[in-house]
């Protein structure tokens, strides 16, 4: 479904590009956040940012045939 190639250029993504990459929607990030599955990284205001080395891995770990 996704090819990577390669890492990103960027350290941390936000809440809509994190749901994209993960395939879920904003009410389960939320959820994920509660439930200590993914960790939230607070941004200006009332953003939050999510590292995308943990968003990667995540995700692998949702999809093992990815690779």
């Amino acid at each position: 479904m996704m090819s990577r190639a390669g890492g990103s250029r960027f350290a941390f993504l936000d809440a809509g590009e994190t749901a994209r990459r993960l395939g879920i929607d904003r009410v389960t990030l939320d959820q994920w956040i509660r439930d200590g599955r993914i960790k939230a990284y607070k941004g200006v205001g009332r953003d939050s940012f999510f590292k995308t080395a943990e968003v990667d891995a995540l995700y692998k770990e949702l999809h093992p045939a990815a690779e």
